[in-house]
């Protein structure tokens, strides 16, 4: 406070279900730090996103390391709980191969988009609270998401395994979508293709629109608000 700046900080996650572990001898403990530099000139806080812009959705991997907690406790806990090295065939592999997939990482992603001469308005991950994290940007503004993509199978045998209502799947998970863009509408195919030559799957799930600061998802009949999704 006294040298009027900021020092943002991540979070320790000290997790219970982590430290006691699933059986004795599998605790663990991990933590990590990772500093980085931008100029001031390209920090990007989501101040120029405006009605009319584009939501560009990138594809998750997976979980992408959140909603672990819930995950475990529908999937893993319990009588019925299902075996790590278990073959799912909805899944096509184990659950512990599901589980473990790594967190798709975007970096590249930025870097070609931005060499494609487009300029995104806002980068956005989403992680915990899911598309609620659109709300991160600094412009008083509404998103109406209309195109999601189908979610891959995990999500689905955790709804249904745990009888999750679509707003806390939606709370909770990325649902699919593990990163997003908000550009310009002329960006917007520059901006899908580039992601695409990454790697990644793009499209445009919706758009930003006047209104106070709130996340409509049209096929699933929510509205994000806070930290919350309820029924539209």
């Amino acid at each position: 406070r006294q040298a009027g700046i900021s020092i943002p900080g991540g979070e320790l996650a000290q997790i219970a279900d982590m430290l006691a572990g699933a059986r004795p001898g599998t605790a663990f403990d991990l933590c990590g730090t990772a500093i980085g530099l931008v100029p001031l000139s390209e920090v990007n806080v989501g101040r120029e996103v405006a009605p009319g812009d584009v939501v560009v959705g990138i594809a998750s991997s997976g979980l992408h390391s959140n909603g672990y907690s819930l995950a475990r406790r529908v999937l893993l806990s319990g009588d019925s709980g299902l075996a790590l090295d278990r073959f799912v065939p909805g899944l096509g592999r184990t659950l512990a191969d599901e589980l473990l997939e790594p967190t798709a990482i975007y970096v590249d992603l930025c870097h070609r988009v931005r060499a494609a001469d487009v300029r995104p308005h806002a980068y956005l991950d989403i992680t915990g609270d899911g598309l609620l994290n659109l709300l991160r940007v600094e412009a008083e503004v509404s998103f109406r998401v209309d195109a999601l993509p189908e979610p891959a199978p995990i999500f689905r045998l955790i709804e249904e395994r745990g009888r999750v209502t679509k707003a806390e799947m939606f709370r909770t998970f990325n649902m699919g979508v593990g990163f997003a863009l908000v550009v310009a509408p002329r960006d917007a195919d520059r901006a899908i293709a580039a992601s695409r030559e990454a790697g990644h799957a793009a499209h445009a799930i919706g758009r930003v629109e006047r209104g106070p600061r709130r996340v409509y998802l049209v096929q699933h009949a929510l509205v994000g608000e806070g930290s919350d999704f309820r029924p539209a």
